[in-house]
């Protein structure tokens, strides 16, 4: 039975979103999650910033105040890092590990792009002019440099 005080507000969401919220909330109803969503949007609290973005819910906000990626960036990317860190040797630490290197070793350029010297960028044009893998490319250009003794 519905609380005597309450309001019924209709809302427009898009199916293909509804359908995985619902797949989300695994049974919870989203009534009782909106109202969550609300009083914690209301009080400030984690889960919703004060610019109604998403936040890792599982994060205390408190002890990383000066990383200010826990405030803005959304819970469904934090996910994502997270999901594609499982294939990392050492979790998230890792991942993080290995991107660090990457900016630091000048590899991960800072617009996120993979950085790709000169002589790549020829090997892929020469390999796609002469319809060829570019691996196949590399290997014959080490068999030729191995047979010349270099």
């Amino acid at each position: 039975m519905p609380k005597l005080n309450t309001t019924v507000k209709a809302v427009r969401i898009d199916n293909d979103k509804l359908e995985e919220l619902e797949k989300k909330l695994k049974g919870q109803t989203i009534n009782s999650w909106l109202n969550g969503q609300i009083e914690n949007f209301i009080k400030g609290e984690k889960g919703v910033n004060p610019k109604g973005k998403k936040v890792n819910p599982e994060v205390n906000p408190t002890k990383y105040t000066k990383y200010a990626a826990f405030d803005v960036v959304p819970l469904d990317i934090i996910e994502n890092i997270i999901d594609a860190s499982n294939y990392c040797d050492d979790g998230l630490r890792g991942l993080m590990m290995a991107l660090n290197n990457m900016i630091e070793d000048g590899i991960l350029d800072t617009d996120l792009s993979i950085h790709r010297d000169e002589w790549i960028e020829k090997m892929e044009k020469f390999s796609k002019e002469s319809g060829l893998p570019v691996e196949k490319v590399a290997d014959k250009a080490i068999m030729a440099l191995k047979k010349s003794g270099l």
